[in-house]
């Protein structure tokens, strides 16, 4: 919603669900890595055994260790930070103004990004995903509230292209110390 100040500050959203659903891709594709690298695994363990001398293709099968491996890493990772959040309980919003945006955390002092140090890397039909380069997290914003023109502001902001003749909200930049 626009504010006095001609910012922005979105709706707060719950961390836990809001990052599952921007994980669920990279779950699934661990989990394939999962399923494959056992089946090659598995096949390995077992042709190795039928057969007195390997042939090569049950040789290449112990390379699906590898994805094997990855899935498993990247699989158990996921359910941990999945975890990890649902236990924290996090709330969270942004505020943007037209130099800066401010990713604040419910108990938590607010932190103050530039946007060339950011990038929207994805937008769903209920979030927006800010990856922030330098502390390499990933910052979740609610687009619930936001009519077209203030999330058309933020895209721009983030240097995504905005369709010409799109309404743009008017941001101003910050005035104020270091935290809101």
């Amino acid at each position: 919603m626009l504010n006095g100040d001609k910012s922005i500050t979105t709706s707060t959203v719950a961390l836990d669900g809001a990052l599952s659903i921007y994980r669920r891709k990279f779950k699934l594709i661990s989990l394939v890595l999962l399923i494959i690298g056992a089946i090659g695994l598995i096949t390995y363990i077992v042709a190795g055994t039928l057969y007195e001398k390997e042939p090569l293709w049950v040789k290449f099968m112990l390379a699906l260790a590898v994805p094997f491996t990855l899935g498993l890493i990247g699989f158990i990772t996921i359910i941990r930070l999945d975890h990890r959040a649902k236990t924290e309980g996090h709330k969270a919003n942004c505020t943007f103004y037209s130099d800066c945006f401010f990713y604040n955390i419910e108990n938590k002092p607010s932190e103050k990004f530039i946007y060339s140090d950011a990038v929207l890397k994805s937008e769903n039909e209920n979030y927006g995903y800010i990856y922030i380069l330098s502390r390499a997290f990933v910052a979740v914003f609610s687009k619930d509230g936001l009519d077209c023109g203030e999330l058309n502001a933020i895209r721009r902001k983030f240097r995504k292209t905005v369709p010409d003749g799109e309404e743009i909200a008017g941001l101003e930049n910050y005035k104020g110390g270091e935290d809101i």
